[in-house]
């Protein structure tokens, strides 16, 4: 099946939008602009914008120079077969939504998501993959970016469970140990209303209505709408079946990243 085709104009403007900020951002990684000394007459626009850099640039070329790429092949290659196992685990996921959900659309969805997160800020690459997969196989988009938010929830869980046994065996300042503990506290909260709004939707949608209140009443209603059919997304977490499935192909995804790292730093 095709994907969707977007308004032109409008995805242009996205596209140079991102773009400007990608480069944008790359280029006060790399050098503190002096703005104040530009507009005081003490120096050029050249030397204003590229005279002080944050990095050591020659010794960055060394390293450069001195790096064994054989490691940093294996590392994109295991970022590449990790993909696979990403694509399989959220296929896995939107088997509730879609029972007959075939591999080569969610991953290439899921890329497509991928490419569009580099380019546009916010991670608008998660909202736009639900999109694209739910115009492609012609379902809730709401129901598969349901599926993203759990998957995830799965990634910061695993993450936060690697951390704690890190921190466990090494030592940490406190200020990392205290905001994990607020990470996980927060993660915790997002999987009680996950579960709240799988148990009793009802329950859910009229305390969400209540906090939402003091916002416009067309707002309210529009959000409550888009909660209640990102509710079906969740059906993945009745289904204690494919449990095993997920936390097999998790521990598969998790591997692959950690020794991804540990390679490209060799």
């Amino acid at each position: 099946k095709r994907l969707p085709q977007f308004d032109r104009a409008p995805m242009k403007l996205r596209i140079a939008i991102g773009v400007f900020l990608s480069l944008l951002f790359i280029y006060l990684s790399f050098w503190k602009p002096d703005i104040a000394g530009l507009f005081g007459g003490g120096t050029g626009i050249a030397e204003a914008f590229f005279g002080q850099t944050r990095i050591d640039l020659p010794g960055l070329g060394q390293t450069l120079a001195e790096a064994h790429y054989h490691y940093l092949l294996y590392g994109i290659a295991l970022l590449l077969i990790s993909l696979f196992f990403r694509a399989q685990r959220w296929r896995i996921l939107l088997r509730p939504v879609y029972s007959e959900i075939h591999y080569w659309p969610v991953y290439s969805a899921m890329n497509i998501g991928y490419m569009i997160n580099n380019i546009l800020p916010l991670r608008m690459g998660e909202i736009l993959r639900a999109y694209f997969l739910g115009k492609a196989e012609n379902i809730s988009k709401s129901s598969a970016l349901a599926t993203i938010v759990v998957e995830r929830v799965i990634d910061t869980l695993s993450v936060l469970i690697l951390l704690g046994v890190t921190i466990f065996l090494f030592p940490f300042p406190d200020w990392i140990r205290n905001g994990l503990f607020y990470i996980g506290a927060a993660v915790l909260l997002l999987i009680a209303f996950l579960i709240a709004l799988l148990v009793n939707k009802d329950w859910t949608l009229h305390l969400l209505r209540k906090v939402l209140k003091p916002l416009p009443q067309k707002i309210t209603d529009r959000l409550i709408d888009i909660v209640s059919s990102f509710s079906s997304g969740l059906e993945i977490m009745r289904s204690s079946r494919h449990y095993l499935a997920i936390l097999g192909h998790t521990v598969l995804l998790q591997s692959c990243y950690i020794l991804s790292v540990f390679f490209t730093f060799k």
